[in-house]
């Protein structure tokens, strides 16, 4: 309900502030000085000029939301690469990229996973052999 709420606000301000925008304009032209006369020419001349705006200004919302989206996939991948690597006696890799004579190509012992946080224990799977 509530995300609907801010959608149709959304939809109203995306719909109305260009309307807004041109009325301001035209009124802030009229009142500043009294030999400023709305013609046609110029009522014409400011709505093709905000026409010619309203798709780059558009276009910055949806430019700040990918920035948004780019700047915490940044944010997620340095935490990523930040962690403290893993205890090279924890891992053997294996030089062959052939499979082991069980045909398992990854073998779990002991293993123990975490979804989330290493500090949650109700999100924890253990594994044994």
């Amino acid at each position: 309900r509530r995300e609907q709420a801010v959608w149709g606000l959304t939809l109203v301000i995306r719909v109305f502030t260009p309307v807004l925008a041109s009325a301001a304009t035209f009124a802030t032209y009229v009142l500043v000085s009294e030999s400023h006369i709305l013609t046609a020419s110029v009522t014409f001349t400011i709505l093709m000029l905000f026409n010619m705006l309203k798709f780059p200004i558009n276009q910055a919302g949806q430019l700040l939301s990918k920035a948004a989206l780019g700047i915490q996939a940044m944010q997620r991948i340095s935490q990523f690469m930040d962690r403290d690597e893993q205890d090279p006696d924890t891992v053997d890799v294996s030089s062959d990229s052939s499979e082991d004579k069980d045909g398992a190509v990854l073998e779990v012992k002991n293993g123990t996973f975490f979804v989330g946080t290493a500090d949650s224990e109700s999100n924890e799977s253990s594994f044994t052999d």
